[in-house]
This record gives C-alpha cells, sequence and structure tokens, in this order.
C-alpha cells in the first residue's frame, strides 16, 4: 500500500532536499552557492509570516510551497496572503501532490485570518491552471512582474546622465 503525503513546515535539517526540489520548479536556472542558499534559507525560516510547507512521500520530499502572509492597512486589518514556489518532483507529479500542499497552505492562511491568498504566475501553463482551479482559486487578474536589471532607468537618473 502506497504511503500517504505527510504534510509539515520545512525545517533546518531540510535544507539540501529543497535545493534539490527546486532544481525541479526552475530547471534552466543556476542555483546558488550552499552558503547563499542556507543564508535565504534561514531568515526565510527565521521570519514571521513566512512558512514553507514541504510533502514527503515515503520519507522523502517531493512537493512544496512558499506561503508569505502579509500584514495589510486595508480589509480591516486582516493579513492577505501569496503563495509562491510551488514546486513537485518530476517524478512525483499528477498525483495531486502540489494541490495538497496548497491546500494545506490556503488552510494555514484562514487559520491566521487572511481576507485573501493569491497565487501569481504560470497563467498560460495547463498544469498551473489546472492545479489552481482544483484548489478553488478563481482567475480573477493577472499580475505584472518586474525583475531586477529589465526596468529602464527611472526618469531622474536618465536626467542625471543628460546633464
Amino acid at each position: 500500500m502506497e504511503q500517504p503525503l505527510r504534510i509539515r513546515p520545512i525545517a533546518h535539517g531540510d535544507l539540501s532536499d529543497l535545493t534539490s526540489l527546486y532544481r525541479h520548479l526552475y530547471p534552466r536556472y543556476h542555483i546558488f552557492a550552499a552558503a547563499l542558499a542556507r543564508d535565504a534559507f534561514k531568515q526565510a525560516l527565521d521570519e514571521p509570516g513566512i512558512t514553507i510547507l514541504a510533502g514527503f512521500h515515503d520519507n522523502q520530499l517531493v512537493s512544496a510551497c512558499t506561503l508569505i502572509v502579509v500584514p495589510n492597512a486595508t480589509a480591516m486589518g486582516k493579513p492577505a496572503a501569496l503563495i509562491e514556489n510551488v514546486v513537485t518532483h518530476s517524478d512525483h507529479r499528477r498525483r495531486g501532490y502540489a494541490g495538497r500542499v496548497v491546500g494545506c497552505a490556503v488552510k494555514l492562511a484562514w487559520r491566521v485570518g487572511c481576507v485573501k491568498v493569491l497565487v501569481l504566475g504560470g497563467f498560460n501553463d495547463p498544469a498551473v491552471l489546472a492545479l489552481c482551479a482544483g484548489a478553488g482559486f478563481e482567475q480573477t487578474r493577472y499580475g505584472f512582474e518586474l525583475r531586477q536589471g529589465d526596468q529602464p532607468a527611472p526618469a531622474e537618473t536618465r536626467r542625471l546622465r543628460r546633464a
């Protein structure tokens, strides 16, 4: 009988497994140096409002997502949540693992009083659309992304260069 997916918050000892799993999220991207990964991981774990939820099958980390709870000065002060870095190991896809991990993140967001939960990205990927729909999300708006180095220089900087 196949073992069920066990979901829990990630722990400090899970860094190596999580780094390996992230290679399935961004296979073309270079995973940064171990020391930097360790520092970023520790910072995320120590940050109030950030929870990395992990799904384990047969004691192997097979799926994860990051839940970020953000204080909110609107909506009567109720926080909002963002789900980021949803990933399932490529050998374990199409088994519903990501949906269960995301579902657990949503329950946690409701438990801490969030007014909404957002998932941004992947709007052209049928698997992402199916995952979000299966978790109860409704596609209502598109997000916008700006990455460092992609944006034009601010107007003030352009003026300084002309002077």
